[in-house]
């Protein structure tokens, strides 16, 4: 008997310590690159948890590292060493690398508050929802969009000219516009008070301002656990009733929005499901309002 749980605890034992030594082999390679890059000065076991903290020193930290450390630099949150790459060139050759499609951690954090879409999968489910979703990113189909973009733009500028007060904080105005767009272009309605997309909260940026946070066993005692879980329910469920209502109203001469064509795609692919959907769906609605917003505000900035 003895001699069976040997042989069983052995290969277990073996095959922990061979992923544990993977994992250190590459965390190690990753921290000796980090130590030969310029970067913000870090403190010790915090890194520059304390620069994340602080919103006007993470804006000019945004603004001026690459003139202060170069296209290449490094950063830590806690123990855990960041490259930022600058250079459209060197970005280029990381992305174009099939090996550097594998997410990280922190996008594994991800998945409890959007869900397993492209930005957080790995692997086959993110190699066939690629395939599937890929061919409708071409120019026509995005310039089928222009008049959504165009009517909330002028929203946008009428708001804007609208209020005299000097200065003026353009978030809201921002954030208004973008998740106008947003609604009418992915999910095919306007935005209304009761959208959960209004009120969600990614607490990712939490959890790396304290690193101890990123230990599931230790955030699921928090508040914020309990928090993020109901959005993500909020978020699911509002958009699983929004997808049930455009199968109603699906067209196929006319895709108004990403979720038709999400219905066209599971029409001709039986392996892209509801949930295939839905994870998509709250994916491309969270992710496009970061990136856009950063681009809108970015853009006011430089007019």
């Amino acid at each position: 008997m003895m001699v069976d749980l040997v042989y069983v605890i052995l290969p277990v034992l073996f095959f922990s310590l061979l992923t544990c030594a993977r994992f250190l082999r590459d965390y190690f390679r990753t921290v000796c690159l980090a130590f030969r890059l310029k970067g913000p000065p870090a403190l010790p076991i915090l890194g520059n948890v304390l620069t994340v903290k602080d919103f006007p020193k993470m804006a000019e930290l945004g603004t001026n590292a690459s003139q202060l450390y170069g296209s290449l630099f490094r950063c830590w949150i806690s123990l855990a060493p960041f490259i930022w790459v600058y250079e459209p060139n060197h970005l280029k050759i990381i992305l174009g690398n099939s090996k550097s499609s594998k997410k990280n951690v922190f996008y594994s954090i991800l998945h409890n508050f959007v869900g397993a879409g492209l930005i957080t999968n790995n692997g086959h489910k993110w190699r066939k929802n690629r395939k599937h979703i890929q061919p409708y990113f071409h120019i026509n189909i995005l310039e089928s969009y222009i008049d959504i973009f165009m009517e909330n733009a002028r929203k946008f500028t009428r708001d804007f000219d609208g209020n005299k007060k000097d200065p003026v904080n353009i978030t809201s105005y921002i954030n208004k516009c973008v998740l106008n767009t947003l609604h009418e272009s992915i999910l095919g309605v306007p935005v209304d008070e009761d959208s959960p997309y209004r009120k969600g909260e990614v607490m990712l940026t939490q959890r790396i301002a304290k690193p101890w946070l990123l230990l599931e066993s230790i955030f699921n005692l928090t508040p914020f656990a309990k928090k993020e879980y109901h959005q993500k329910v909020s978020l699911h469920n509002y958009t699983r009733k929004v997808l049930e209502r455009r199968k109603i109203e699906y067209d196929k001469s006319s895709l108004r929005c990403l979720l038709d064509m999400f219905i066209e795609i599971a029409d001709n692919n039986k392996d892209f499901s509801d949930e295939d959907m839905i994870n998509e769906g709250v994916t491309f609605m969270l992710a496009m309002n970061i990136y856009s917003v950063g681009a809108l505000i970015s853009s006011c900035l430089h007019l």
